[in-house]
């Protein structure tokens, strides 16, 4: 009997399909094969027998052989396609990541043909999620159409992707790693523009990143802070905060030059010319932080020359600190010599303590408003040109700066809402954007206000006052809640104005010098009580116990949320019932001291729990 040839093979196949027998029919084809590997006729035959004997993984390793020796026409194209869509039915029925490596050859076989299977990408994405890749597998199954992973068979599994990630999210988030949390809510966002949730803890972990990545500038880590500036960028794509902080370090590495900066212009000019008398003063007390003053300084130099204008004044007044400080910020003054920047920096010739350094700010300012500026706190992009718009609309006696929020938008809300409490407990809302005109004989409202100006760098106050007893004010650590006080008091018709735009964040990393003990019971009590203050005594025993509840709140972590300082609540509650129970202040205080004994300075660097290093400015 004569030996079957190929042909013969194929011949006989095609006799047992049309016969209604496919399995005879798929046999003779592979026989086909074996005579002639590189039969194209045979290959096409058999994967049409394939696909009808729901052998997917063969059918589709027909077609790649097909592909390979570059045979394509219609039909074969259809048959893929067949091929292809049966292919991605069965993959769907894997509804974990887990499962997916059961099916990892079919996965490979459909992933050769089609390399942009919109299941395979999902079902890939999945895997990753589960191993814990998750950003890369978000954005695997964003390659994915909305309309197919929203609908059966990858709705199921799609929803329990998207609460997986946003539970991973949240854990690392709350775990202290807003970089990791930010690349998962970043991607989340992606996949789901409009899901309000994630919005918002994109934003705060955005708010976080910043913080971390001022926190490095500060430090001049300009590697750290580039690399977490980048990371922001890479989520939101344009984000200001993190566009101008760049450009900021890349200054300051040398590799750009702000516009108009001072390596522009001619260092001795023949004719300066001639500043306006200031309208807006920045005092920065400091005390051997130069590395955090550079940044500051520079931040607002960069601000100042954006607006134009020479009616802007930076001062830094140095509470006799180390030769360090002086030789940081020398450099700045050849931006005034230049005429770019209004900058002076003043060395006390001793340390005057907080306080002192304080007021000596204020003594040397000749504008009409002054912001006293902590040199730690990050003044975010367009304050001090928007600021300066609402003093030359409005002109008002006081100005409270907003905060950003951790939500509200990716850039970060408005923290501060404008709500006050008065001693009596009666809850006030101050407008936002807009000058408000006050009673300064109400003094519960007075007493509000002024106490909502605790938070140093928050107030822009007008110098509506020169002379004052500063003796009331030194040693209480409080010094600016006493001037913007004098502020309101010493002006005939006092306006507030609260801005409806964040324009500082207070950095987490702050460190409180000075005893709490001390200023909280004792320092902010003798102020407020102080003739000049200008409070009835009930005013001032009523802001005595609130100031014991803001403790308490600030030892358990809920006020404020991103600084917290670690000691027991209870000490706090014994301290305020002995002054509820009708002791005086200094029996409270004697009470306290003796109940910290060894702890007679309580310096708690926030946020840590750990002792800090004195930094009394």
């Amino acid at each position: 009997m004569p030996m079957m040839s190929a042909d013969d093979f194929v011949s006989q196949g095609m006799e047992r399909y049309r016969g209604g027998d496919i399995a005879a029919a798929a046999a003779a084809y592979r026989r086909a094969l074996c005579m002639d590997p590189a039969s194209a006729n045979a290959f096409h035959l058999l994967s049409i027998c394939e696909i009808q004997l729901d052998r997917i993984e063969p059918a589709l390793s027909c077609f790649r052989r097909l592909e390979a020796i570059g045979l394509r026409h219609e039909a074969i194209e259809a048959n893929r396609r067949v091929a292809v869509q049966k292919a991605s039915a069965l993959l769907a029925t894997f509804s974990s990541g887990k499962a997916l490596a059961e099916a990892a050859s079919l996965a490979g076989a459909v992933l050769a043909l089609d390399p942009g299977n919109p299941v395979l990408a999902f079902l890939f994405g999945g895997d990753d999620i589960d191993r814990g890749f998750v950003p890369r597998g978000l954005h695997r199954i964003a390659a994915v159409p909305a309309d197919q992973r929203r609908r059966p068979p990858l709705l199921d599994a799609y929803n329990r992707i998207i609460v997986a990630a946003f539970e991973h999210g949240a854990a690392l988030l709350n775990g202290g790693k807003p970089v990791e949390a930010l690349l998962t809510f970043a991607a989340l966002a992606a996949l789901e523009p409009g899901h309000g949730q994630i919005a918002s803890t994109l934003a705060s972990a955005i708010r976080r990143t910043l913080r971390e990545a001022v926190e490095r500038h500060q430090s001049a880590d300009l590697t750290g802070a580039v690399a977490l500036y980048d990371a922001i960028l890479a989520a939101v794509p344009g984000h200001p905060e993190a566009s101008h902080l760049r450009r900021l370090a890349e200054w300051r590495r040398g590799s750009r030059l702000p516009a108009g900066g001072p390596e522009r212009l001619p260092l001795s000019p023949a004719h300066p010319p001639e500043p306006s008398p200031p309208v807006l003063t920045i005092c920065i007390p400091t005390y051997n932080r130069p590395d955090e003053l550079v940044f500051q300084v520079e931040n607002l130099m960069v601000q100042v020359l954006e607006t134009g204008r020479r009616d802007i004044r930076i001062l830094v007044s140095d509470n006799c600190s180390d030769e360090r400080v002086e030789r940081s910020v020398r450099i700045f003054e050849r931006w005034n010599r230049a005429g770019a920047v209004l900058f002076e920096y003043h060395r006390n010739p001793r340390n005057l303590g907080y306080d002192g350094n304080v007021m000596a700010c204020f003594d040397r300012c000749v504008s009409g408003h002054v912001w006293i500026l902590s040199d730690d706190d990050y003044v975010l992009p367009g304050t001090v040109a928007r600021l300066c718009a609402v003093i030359d609309a409005h002109s008002p006696t006081l100005i409270f700066l907003n905060e950003p929020g951790d939500t509200g938008g990716v850039a970060g809300g408005v923290a501060v809402d404008g709500t006050l409490t008065t001693p009596a407990g009666t809850r006030f809302r101050l407008p936002l954007g807009r000058p408000l005109s006050l009673d300064a004989g109400d003094e519960q409202l007075r007493a509000a206000v002024v106490s909502h100006s605790f938070w140093l760098s928050r107030s822009v106050f007008r110098k509506s006052f020169r002379d004052y007893d500063a003796a009331d004010l030194s040693g209480t650590s409080v010094a600016h809640i006493g001037l913007v006080n004098l502020s309101l008091v010493g002006d005939r018709q006092p306006t507030l104005y609260m801005t409806d735009q964040p324009m500082v964040m207070n950095m987490p990393h702050s460190v409180f010098s000075h005893n709490f003990i001390e200023v909280f019971v004792s320092g902010m009590h003798r102020l407020y009580g102080s003739p000049t203050m200008n409070f009835s005594p009930g005013v001032v025993r009523a802001v005595a116990r609130e100031n014991f509840r803001f403790l308490e709140r600030f030892i358990d972590g809920t006020h404020p949320p991103h600084m917290t300082m670690r000691y027991r609540p209870r000490f706090f509650r014994l301290v305020r019932k002995k002054l509820e129970y009708g002791a005086g202040i200094g029996e409270t205080l004697r009470f306290a001291r003796d109940l910290l004994k060894y702890r007679a300075s309580f310096r708690i660097r926030a946020g840590t729990g750990q002792p800090a290093k004195s930094t009394s400015i």
